[in-house]
């Protein structure tokens, strides 16, 4: 049964499935980003640079310096990339072709976002103790490569038997995290 919006409309439902699946994989590049940078808190011993959480210092923004810069950057990356994804989310449910093509994708992205947002309380609040901070970032991993098959779900139906672009990528980031947690015991 086809959907009566994009009946009515194909060429403008097209454009809003190209947007949304390029906002997507802006979300995932974010999320790459977000990785990194908690890889720079991590390498400047900065993870603690703000003792409390959610709030820094018991302040919304705090006065900075190196290590808190990174700290709070990578929380406010991280709430801004949590906002993205509510956004897209919204965008993603209201159509009904969409949520039937991506809402798989979208319901474990945000079940990981969840938790996700635990973790990295709890990294704070445990202070750093080794299992929180690699399931933070194995949790981080899968969040990023989660929504990618929702946005390369028009590449599949034009090509069927083609390979889909994230199992590569997937698989790197789960070994080189199952690595990080080997490290950890």
């Amino acid at each position: 049964m086809r959907d009566p919006a994009s009946s009515r409309d194909p060429l403008a439902h097209a454009s809003r499935v190209r947007r949304i699946a390029r906002s997507i994989s802006a979300l995932v590049a974010l999320t790459l980003g977000l990785i990194v940078l908690g890889a720079l808190v991590r390498a400047h011993g900065a993870g603690l640079a703000c003792p409390d959480w959610p709030r820094c210092f018991g302040v919304w923004v705090p006065v900075l310096d190196l290590r808190i810069g990174f700290e709070w950057a990578h929380r406010v990356m991280a709430g801004s990339i949590s906002l993205l994804f509510v956004g897209l989310g919204v965008a993603v449910l209201r159509d009904p072709v969409l949520r039937r093509a991506a809402g798989g994708p979208l319901a474990i992205a945000a079940a990981l976002l969840v938790a996700q947002i635990v973790l990295g309380g709890l990294t704070v609040l445990l202070g750093l103790a080794p299992w929180t901070v690699t399931a933070h970032l194995l949790t981080g991993t899968s969040f990023a490569a989660a929504p990618k098959p929702g946005s390369s779900s028009r590449r599949r139906t034009k090509a069927p038997g083609a390979a889909r672009p994230t199992r590569g990528f997937t698989s790197s980031a789960l070994c080189a995290s199952m690595t990080r947690i080997d490290r950890f015991g």
